[in-house]
């Protein structure tokens, strides 16, 4: 049997964002995911991992965020699940 020993390198932020679509309206889209470096994981870094997939809406309501731990060679671990349900429209980022 092997073993192999990887390092945390930060932290990749996934989920689903509740958003107003410009001339009204309500839908989820699927966010971007988005990667923190290891000892960046603040409230602001996680707000502005908040986006629209670059669809281009009016607004973001909400966030549904699933965070992973991320390591090395690209392998991430499901950490926890965190619900925004008033993201700071100065950080999160929507369109191209």
């Amino acid at each position: 049997m092997k073993t192999i020993t990887l390092k945390q390198v930060g932290w990749r932020v996934k989920g689903v964002s509740t958003v107003k679509p410009w001339g009204g309206g309500k839908g989820t889209i699927v966010m971007d995911d988005t990667f923190i470096p290891l000892g960046k994981l603040t409230k602001g870094n996680l707000h502005r991992c908040i986006n629209d997939g670059r669809f281009g809406v009016e607004a973001i309501l909400s966030a549904e965020c699933d965070i992973y731990r991320e390591f090395e060679k690209g392998f991430t671990e499901y950490e926890r699940t965190i619900l925004i349900s008033k993201p700071d429209p100065k950080l999160w980022c929507t369109g191209i």
